[in-house]
């Protein structure tokens, strides 16, 4: 099969791994023992090719590039557009770059590792318009308190140890249906005193009186005084 490595290639690569450049090594120190959290092979055969280091999952190519390559430029592009063929994409990074800024490229790198995993990552169904949710999954909801028959909820309170809400009867109609609060018994009167009679205020003086008497002419009992 085309992806599949040559002889010449997998014969070549062990070659490159036991001369790496500085810049490759510094590079694949930070690459090794997947460090950024994935795998990645250094001088990693594929077809005919050969690739500085691959990571398989996801599919990503890291290539450091020397001065040679800048009179391969062609030939750098066949590279990249068969690794592209292959679902891999493409880094590239100058040797001088790599050397002096390493963590710098390191970053590329594992920012690039995120956005491919992201784009990969399964994106979760939802239940589509005008449907129920009969198929979708709903947290466990505890039953609730079981109150006496006839009796609402409101009336005994919307949270748990509220007092009960007092149920005023409706225009027209008598107290039997509401629940009243409790009246404390008043005094007992004398018989034909009523208790409005016995909760008036004291008399008080007018202006100008200086007497509580009934005028001259008057009894107390409502006769005349003799």
């Amino acid at each position: 099969m085309q992806h599949q490595a040559s002889r010449r290639a997998q014969d070549f690569a062990r070659t490159l791994r036991r001369g790496m450049t500085d810049a490759e090594q510094a590079v694949w120190r930070g690459l090794r023992s997947e460090q950024l959290g994935v795998k990645f092979r250094r001088q990693h055969p594929q077809g005919p090719f050969i690739a500085d280091f691959a990571c398989l999952s996801p599919r990503l190519i890291v290539e450091i590039d020397g001065g040679q390559h800048a009179g391969q430029q062609a030939y750098d592009q066949r590279r990249d557009e068969f690794f592209k063929s292959l679902g891999f994409e493409v880094l590239r990074f100058h040797a001088n770059e790599a050397l002096s800024h390493t963590e710098g490229v390191l970053l590329v790198v594992l920012e690039r590792l995120q956005l491919l995993q992201a784009a990969a990552a399964p994106i979760p169904a939802f239940p589509q318009r005008g449907k129920g949710l009969e198929s979708s999954v709903l947290p466990a909801v505890a039953p609730g308190p079981a109150f006496p028959g006839g009796v609402k909820e409101l009336e005994l309170g919307a949270l748990p140890g509220a007092a009960p809400i007092p149920v005023f009867p409706q225009r027209g109609k008598g107290l039997e249906s509401g629940i009243s609060p409790a009246v404390v018994p008043g005094p007992a009167f004398a018989p034909g005193v009523n208790a409005l009679q016995a909760n008036d205020p004291p008399a008080r003086l007018d202006a100008g009186s200086s007497s509580l008497l009934p005028p001259l002419g008057e009894g107390r009992d409502g006769g005349c005084l003799r």
